[in-house]
């Protein structure tokens, strides 16, 4: 089952797990866009179960990713949403 399928039925955990190893996987690809955007999916599931040191984590290496590939604008708006 992908991220998707996980989130749909509402096995969020498992979703979080499936979104950090799609960004691991796009990033050994060297694709370091569509690993941010898992990163900051994995990181919005970790916000609703409300696991907050991974909320931060990912945000962060999101918003790294975002600047591997000169995205200034995601990669501010990454930390941001890692402030909050």
């Amino acid at each position: 089952m992908t991220a998707n399928g996980f989130r749909a039925s509402s096995k969020y955990e498992k979703a979080k797990v499936a979104l950090e190893k799609a960004s691991k996987g796009h990033e050994m690809q060297a694709s370091p866009w569509d690993a941010a955007k898992h990163m900051e999916s994995a990181a919005a599931l970790a916000q609703k179960l409300s696991i907050w040191n991974e909320v931060a984590d990912f945000y962060r290496k999101a918003s790294e990713l975002y600047d591997e590939c000169a995205r200034a604008q995601p990669a501010s708006d990454a930390l941001g949403k890692a402030a909050r």
